[in-house]
């Protein structure tokens, strides 16, 4: 019964914060283990393989995605590549993962390092990102290049040529893909 409890509570936050669907994250969660501190609250959610993919934040209620679980999200996306910056009209973005944002070829390295993500190497984002959301970054061809915090909405990433988009919480260096 704890068990069961702490895939819910962890699964809530992953549905809610990160956008997606119930279904996968039931699978990706089906036979994951839990570190939990010693007031029984979960630190770290582990998958059967091993892969730590979040930590539930205790100071503000949020979540925190590692590079395996920026991977293992990445690897469940069924919709395109975002191109360019527009909204699509009448769509709902309900369960349809963390926003990606496409990058420029230039900044691919420095992203891979842990780097932040400067506005001008922004070629597209998906329409529902927004401030604070966790995010994808992806290279033109839809590999994984790291995750972040975005720092602005659709349109600024489009608009803006300088300071910071996304702030990067971590980089997959290319042989870890």
């Amino acid at each position: 019964a704890k068990l069961r409890l702490q895939r819910r509570h962890v699964a809530d936050k992953m549905v809610l914060l990160l956008n997606l669907e119930r279904e996968t994250v039931d699978d990706m969660l089906n036979d994951s283990t839990f570190v939990v501190n010693r007031l029984g609250r979960v630190k770290n959610a582990i998958l059967s393989n091993g892969t730590h993919i979040v930590s539930p934040r205790l100071t503000d209620g949020g979540l925190s995605i590692t590079d395996g679980g920026a991977l293992e999200i990445h690897a469940q996306r069924t919709i395109p590549l975002p191109h360019g910056f527009e909204a699509i009209e009448n769509q709902s973005s309900v369960s349809m993962g963390p926003a990606w944002v496409v990058l420029d070829e230039d900044a691919e390295p420095f992203v891979r390092q842990g780097r932040n993500v400067f506005h001008g190497f922004i070629l597209g984002c998906d329409s529902w990102i927004s401030p604070g959301d966790t995010c994808l970054l992806v290279n033109q061809k839809g590999e994984l290049l790291g995750h972040g915090i975005s720092q602005c909405t659709p349109a600024d990433m489009q608009f803006f040529r300088t300071g910071v988009a996304v702030k990067t919480r971590g980089g997959i260096k290319e042989d870890s893909v």
